[in-house]
């Protein structure tokens, strides 16, 4: 973290600048560069993105083939051709390897498996080949975990049935599949998760109007599985087409906690469309929290250290899906107003599969490109942002932090989204600390505007969002 700020006193305009005042949201979202990928970012219960070594990392495909992108900056770049063909992925990262699970929704999924060395990935050492695993047809979408014994577990859906099929390390030869559920539609979905010592698959049942749960303890025969657990039942209220739509997205806490986003079929007035259900370590399951009576594809992202949980997902306005999210304290669910995230039209957010404590990316799609964001609950450290604004969106105070090589001038200046002058001031910058400028936003109107900020050595423009 940066620890040494030189606090700049300034007036802007009429606007008095005063301490800044905490505030929910996240403190700082960095807009990365679109990349050109050729196929859309979900499904929702899949994970493209990780965090590993100080970097940012993904599993996308492009016109040429599929590949690990590291972000470089607010750039991606091509790291890896993992394969010619156009996959959706779900990556798993386990110490210096991520495994990463390939599906175009056919019978044969594969399997490629990467170890991190010298600052890239390479192919497995230990099975530096992909495998093909029969998952039969229909499936709509596929995940993967590792339990804590090392084993791999793969969840899919069929046409009618839930299936997981498990393989031990290097991850050559796959079981045959254990049913956990049957009597489903190709609607259904499901997904897997780790929890501390268990593996636990969970999915959608349209037709019962209920979401289903099993959980595997580690060390017990694999085709051992606990008694279905209906989550939340308390809460499915026979109302529209019930409380079970077919988007599902799961991350747990180190403690056991399981948070669930889930799209409803409510669809009524009165009675959310998006919702957040929490599985106690206990096995109990809360009543379903309302997150938005509008909007489509959630996902939960969950920051341990800062207490926070938050649920993503695309606006579902014709046309025009910008990402939003909202966000509560995760030891007492209780959410705030919406937050932009990043302007569409994209939809199909996908974030980390695990946790994070600092920063994460969350990246969406429109089909012809992958756009995203970078989002951060603490200060980035000096390696990843010596320049700064947080936080961003704001509805109160927000302050532009910055370092110099040398004393000099600097000069800000802040622009309408149009591109209008709506003001700007001059100072004096001290080397080798980090200075802030702190800018109240009580008179500015709620809206997009650029902060330009020009000193002796660079400039950076900003783009900040005001909500109030």
């Amino acid at each position: 973290m940066i620890r040494i700020f030189t606090v700049i006193s300034l007036l802007l305009v009429s606007y008095i600048f005063a301490a800044a005042q905490e505030s929910t949201g996240f403190l700082q979202v960095n807009e990365l560069k679109p990349l050109p990928a050729t196929k859309d970012t979900g499904e929702t219960p899949q994970s493209k993105v990780w965090s590993y070594a100080g970097a940012y990392w993904a599993v996308l495909p492009d016109a040429s083939g599929t590949h690990v992108w590291k972000l470089n900056g607010d750039t991606w770049v091509r790291q890896l051709k993992i394969s010619d063909t156009l996959f959706k992925a779900d990556c798993k990262v386990v110490d210096n390897q991520v495994h990463v699970l390939l599906f175009r929704g056919r019978d044969i999924i594969s399997m490629v498996s990467l170890e991190y060395a010298s600052g890239s990935y390479k192919f497995w050492s230990k099975r530096p080949e992909k495998v093909d695993i029969n998952i039969g047809k229909d499936a709509f979408t596929a995940t993967i975990e590792v339990d804590s014994k090392g084993r791999m577990w793969l969840a899919s859906d069929a046409a009618s049935s839930v299936d997981v099929r498990w393989s031990d390390a290097p991850y050559t030869t796959w079981s045959e599949p254990v049913r956990l559920a049957e009597g489903l539609t190709n609607d259904d979905i499901c997904s897997i998760v780790a929890l501390p010592g268990k593996i636990g698959v969970m999915w959608t049942d349209v037709t019962k109007k209920r979401y289903g749960l099993k959980v595997h303890t580690d060390d017990a025969d694999p085709a051992s599985w606990s008694e279905d657990e209906v989550p939340s039942s308390q809460s499915a209220l026979e109302v529209g087409g019930g409380m079970v739509g077919n988007t599902l997205n799961l991350v747990s806490a180190s403690d056991g906690t399981l948070y669930a986003a889930i799209k409803t079929s409510f669809n009524t007035a009165g009675h959310p469309r998006l919702a957040l259900l929490i599985r106690r370590p206990s096995g109990s399951w809360d009543d379903l929290y309302p997150v938005s009576s509008s909007g489509d594809r959630p996902i939960v992202i969950l920051n341990e250290k800062a207490r926070k949980v938050r649920v993503v997902y695309n606006t579902s306005m014709a046309n025009n899906n910008d990402i939003v999210y909202k966000e509560s304290p995760a030891s007492d669910i209780s959410f705030t107003p919406e937050t932009l995230l990043f302007k569409g039209p994209y939809t199909d957010a996908t974030s980390a599969k695990d946790t994070f404590d600092q920063g994460v990316v969350i990246l969406a799609s429109n089909g012809s490109q992958t756009a995203g964001v970078i989002a951060f609950d603490e200060l980035p450290d000096e390696q990843c942002c010596d320049w700064a604004l947080y936080p961003n969106p704001f509805n109160d105070t927000t302050s532009l932090y910055f370092a110099t090589q040398g004393d000099g001038r600097y000069h800000l200046t802040i622009y309408s989204s149009s591109g209008e002058k709506i003001t700007s001031l001059s100072g004096d910058a001290r080397a080798g600390e980090m200075n802030r400028i702190e800018i109240l936003g009580e008179r500015f109107a709620s809206g997009l505007y650029m902060v330009k900020l020009q000193t002796e050595e660079k400039s950076r423009v900003f783009k900040v969002i005001l909500n109030k």
